[in-house]
């Protein structure tokens, strides 16, 4: 069964659903998706690094907390979950 990946991943990230829930819905494997969701969070940090000098792909950055009351929030992101837009979206929500 051929998908378009791009329809595909916005599908499952607009639908709300879990991996497993949007899979049944749409007949397919959930690890159809899971690749493709794989396949596109590498390719984003593959060109991501290219544009900052000196960085490689997968390396550590450190996050250190800045302002009032930051030294207080924490958060762990489990590698791979999250694409660079979603921890950006994350640290604007959490800012105000």
């Amino acid at each position: 069964m051929a998908h378009n990946t791009d329809e595909l991943i916005s599908a499952y990230k607009a639908s709300g659903l879990t991996q497993k829930a949007f899979c049944a819905d749409r007949g397919i494997n959930c690890s159809t998706l899971q690749y493709h969701l794989e396949k596109r969070r590498k390719n984003n940090v593959e060109s991501q690094n290219k544009e900052v000098p000196g960085r490689q792909a997968g390396c550590f950055v450190p996050l250190r907390p800045v302002g009032e009351g930051a030294a207080t929030r924490s958060f762990v992101l489990i590698q791979g979950a999250f694409g660079i837009e979603e921890i950006a979206e994350l640290i604007r929500a959490v800012a105000h």
